[in-house]
């Protein structure tokens, strides 16, 4: 899984989603508006946006920080990152109790 997060300064929900982007090991490329990148770039992809940050995960746009804190709180990664799934108990072993 690659994300890709447009950012700006002094933003604390892009360091928060970078920080957790790195916390579970999803590598990502950043294009901060102060670094070169355009605000008129990231319109032309998401025209109504207005808030930081814009995360695309894999190609696909999810939106801003509380978007990506539900989306990876909900799936599961393989040990190499590439399958997911969205059910929290597969490969589970619980435990009963007598």
């Amino acid at each position: 899984m690659k994300a890709t997060v447009w950012s700006k300064p002094a933003c604390p929900y892009c360091d928060r989603a970078k920080n957790l982007l790195k916390m579970k090991g999803i590598e990502y490329e950043e294009k901060n508006i102060a670094d070169g990148h355009k605000i008129q770039d990231l319109l032309a992809l998401v025209p109504n946006v207005r808030t930081m940050p814009q995360i695309w995960l894999d190609e696909e746009h999810i939106g801003g920080y509380p978007e990506l804190e539900k989306r990876l709180s909900t799936q599961i990664y393989n040990e190499d990152n590439r399958n997911t799934t969205n059910d929290p108990f597969k490969g589970t072993i619980l435990e009963g109790k007598d």
